[in-house]
């Protein structure tokens, strides 16, 4: 059971890695710099946060898929049964 808990917190933590920082950070930011850049006067806002989120994508996979990947990796292997 342990080993089963452990395996899925780690996939948790993988799906929420690719989805933060693939789906709401990379795909996010260059759809916000898009609609930043067709807007009627253009928004140098949405450009400037859609240019971040684009740089700093990688970073927010990381911080998302950590946390559960470690937790997953510790319940994993724990020696108490």
């Amino acid at each position: 059971m342990r080993q089963l808990v452990g395996t899925g917190l780690v996939l948790t933590g993988i799906a929420l890695a690719i989805f933060v920082g693939g789906y709401l950070m990379l795909y996010g930011g260059a759809v916000q710099c898009i609609n930043g850049i067709t807007a009627d006067p253009v928004d140098t806002n949405a450009i400037v946060l859609g240019g971040i989120l684009v740089l700093f994508c990688e970073v927010g996979a990381f911080l998302a898929g950590v946390v559960p990947v470690l937790a997953g990796i510790a319940v994993f292997t724990s020696f108490d049964d």
